[in-house]
């Protein structure tokens, strides 16, 4: 009831043309441009075959298994990022899993994978009011029914990394990701774990993410996000 008296009042636009009707126009949902169908194995990198030599993660120290995005972060997939993270509409999180799980590698029929999100610091999520990453998460363990944990915490502020190069990344989260107090793997999902995000830029924050879980609960890490930055 909420939900319909919110459509009344506050009638859905395209959040990328403005357009009425839906989160996104049918011409903007035709702009969105997925990820593949051939990718870097390791890192997801769009490329022209499966090739162990990507450019992006070539002599790189990643410590997650494997990491696949929906769609490039450009045009509307970057105005529904943006718009999730930045402006409240925590409503898109439910869109976005919707249209993340049609790309092939962001869904799975294997019960025994367990989700788990890429932390806020306690400021930004009282600022903010949520975590994106956690609300994106949620949004895709409903729809494919699979299994939710509040693993990682961040201990300390970081500086924007968006601003900062590939070992700057990784010196600036050094410390800053560590296993929530008590945390550990529910029985019986013991399997794979997914960490989850909304963007996929350098990995940096998910190999730091993916490497506490790997020390902590002796489990390989693959990684989901809704978009990736392709350079």
């Amino acid at each position: 009831m909420f939900s319909e008296l919110l459509s009344v009042l506050f009638p859905l636009r395209c959040i990328h043309c403005g357009r009425g009707g839906e989160w996104l126009c049918p011409e903007c949902v035709a702009l969105l441009r997925p990820l593949g169908p051939h990718f870097c194995c390791r890192c997801g990198r769009p490329s022209l075959s499966r090739t162990a030599d990507c450019p992006e993660c070539r002599g790189r120290e990643l410590h997650f298994k494997t990491a696949r995005a929906a769609y490039y972060f450009e045009g509307p997939a970057r105005s529904l990022v943006h718009r999730l993270k930045y402006s409240g509409q925590r409503r898109l999180a439910s869109y976005m899993a919707e249209i993340a799980c049609n790309q092939a590698g962001l869904t799975s029929s294997d019960k025994a994978v367990t989700l788990t999100y890429v932390p806020l610091h306690s400021a930004k999520l009282l600022n903010r009011g949520y975590n994106q990453a956690g609300l994106f998460a949620k949004a895709l363990s409903r729809r494919l029914g699979l299994p939710l944990q509040d693993l990682l915490c961040k201990q300390h502020p970081t500086l924007a990394q968006n601003r900062l190069g590939f070992e700057e990344r990784r010196q600036n989260l050094e410390g800053s990701i560590t296993l929530r107090r008590g945390a550990s793997l529910e029985s019986g999902q013991s399997g794979r774990l997914v960490l989850v995000d909304d963007v996929y830029t350098t990995g940096s924050t998910a190999s730091e993410c993916a490497r506490v879980l790997a020390e902590e609960l002796g489990v390989e890490v693959e990684v989901w996000t809704f978009a990736r930055t392709v350079k």
